[in-house]
This record gives C-alpha cells, structure tokens and sequence, in this order.
C-alpha cells in the first residue's frame, strides 16, 4: 500500500506525447489531471494511467466525457484496481467564488 509523503512532486508532461504520460504514470500512484479542456485531452492521460496502474483524479464537469471515458475504460480499470474518478470538485469553485462575492460585497 503506498505510503503519504510529508511532500508532493509535480511531474511535467506532454499530453500529446504517449511515452512521456506514461513516464509519469510509472512515478507515482495517482495522478492529479487539469488537463482540459477534457473532451480533446483527457482520454490520453485516463489510458496512460489504466495502462500503468494508476489512479486518475480530474476536475472535468464534462458530461459527454466522463461517460465516454466510463464506458471505454471502467472494465480495465477495475481489472487493476485503479480509481478513476472524474469532476472531482467540479462545482467547488463557483461556489466558493459566489461566498467570497457575497461577503465583499454585503454589509
């Protein structure tokens, strides 16, 4: 079982580049994805990370995406026991936005 660290390295690649996703993959156990928008970059990080054995958490509210990358990559997934879990935190952000603008902003 892989163990926390007290710190967290960023690894860089190229989405468009096959063996540098999976370089990445290959370092760590999951896989932090805002690679969007989804629908045109995200499937290549989801197949490296399957591929790999990597767990894939993204940001995507993309609905057309998520389902496609469900019903492309689930089964393999789950032969793995790799996580891929899309819009991770998807609505976090406008509503965070709209508590910071109503405390600005009312008296």
């Amino acid at each position: 079982m892989p163990q926390l660290k007290s710190e967290i390295d960023i690894i860089i690649c190229d989405v468009g580049d096959p063996s540098s996703l999976d370089a990445m993959c290959k370092q760590t156990t999951a896989v932090l994805s805002c690679v969007g928008p989804y629908r045109f970059y995200g499937e290549p990080v989801v197949k490296a990370c399957v591929e790999n054995g990597t767990h894939c958490i993204d940001i995507s509210g993309e609905p057309k995406y998520l389902e496609g990358m469900y019903f492309k990559y689930n089964s393999q997934a789950a032969d793995k026991g790799v996580y891929i879990i899309g819009s991770c935190g998807f609505d976090s952000v406008p509503a965070d936005l709209g508590v910071l603008f109503t405390r600005d902003n009312l008296k």
